[in-house]
């Protein structure tokens, strides 16, 4: 017998938002229909929680958030699981990147908030931060963060995959783990750190299984959580390497693949396409 989906999660770039960063027009009508049957909906994302909160603004509140990756998890509003790196495990690596790559910039996302050193002079690297982060702190130094990180993204505008990643990857050696996000970033958390420890770990929270559990990605760091779900749907504007991670696929986030394919979820006569 079929089960009730009772968990969503869903990335946001390149799945629930446009390719112009908007949120589909019918998300607010969707909601209410999940939570009128008893779901819950996650964002799962490398976006930090504030830029998370300002995208979604009112919807905010009737949503839970996987935030950094799986770094953060916030739910009704507050913090629920964080996963700091040891601070002098992560300025070695940063330290290793600034001497091979100097021209790759950090943003580093704590418990108080995200910081960067200044990156105006830098269209392009500027470009690329302002499309996923808002409301940064900058600093003059890196000696001046005083925080508990969780999170590093760095950037390098189109050369994440073929020069930052392997770099990081080997600066990292074993103490944290270096993955691609998008073209033109690397993310820094804590080994086992990923947005399919986050699904696991609500899962289990709340005793529910994948069998009940629908997951919407298009990009790499989405193939661990659509391991967790029965109901995973790569959206179709992922790379074709994606495919073969997902049981179903998606509209392209275009045209609001994921609320269109929510719609079809939701209605008990319909079957997932």
């Amino acid at each position: 017998m079929k089960q009730p989906i009772r968990l969503v999660f869903s990335d946001l770039d390149g799945t629930l938002l446009n390719d112009q960063k908007q949120l589909p027009e019918d998300l607010e009508e969707v909601l209410l229909l999940l939570k009128a049957q008893g779901a819950l909906f996650y964002t799962a994302s490398g976006r930090d929680y504030l830029t998370q909160k300002h995208l979604f603004g009112p919807l905010a509140e009737q949503i839970n958030f996987v935030c950094d990756n799986g770094a953060y998890i916030v739910e009704q509003g507050k913090p629920v699981f964080i996963s700091i790196m040891e601070r002098s495990h992560w300025v070695s690596v940063i330290e290793t990147l600034h001497r091979t790559l100097p021209q790759a910039h950090c943003v580093f996302c704590g418990t108080r908030g995200s910081y960067s050193l200044p990156f105006a002079h830098l269209p392009a690297i500027a470009r690329e931060i302002h499309k996923v982060y808002s409301g940064l702190t900058p600093l003059d130094r890196l000696e001046d963060l005083q925080d508990d990180i969780f999170k590093i993204s760095v950037c390098l505008p189109g050369r994440a995959e073929e020069t930052l990643l392997p770099v990081l990857q080997a600066a990292c050696a074993g103490r944290l783990s270096a993955r691609l996000t998008d073209p033109s970033f690397v993310d820094l958390m804590n080994l086992g750190i990923t947005k399919g420890s986050a699904v696991q770990r609500i899962q289990k929270a709340a005793g529910i299984s994948p069998a009940q559990t629908a997951v919407f990605g298009d990009y790499y760091n989405d193939v661990e959580m659509l391991q967790y779900s029965t109901y995973s749907y790569i959206m179709q504007n992922a790379p074709c390497q994606m495919v073969q991670y997902g049981n179903y696929r998606a509209p392209d986030n275009n045209h609001a693949g994921v609320t269109a394919t929510l719609r079809q979820l939701f209605q008990p006569a319909e079957n997932p396409k």
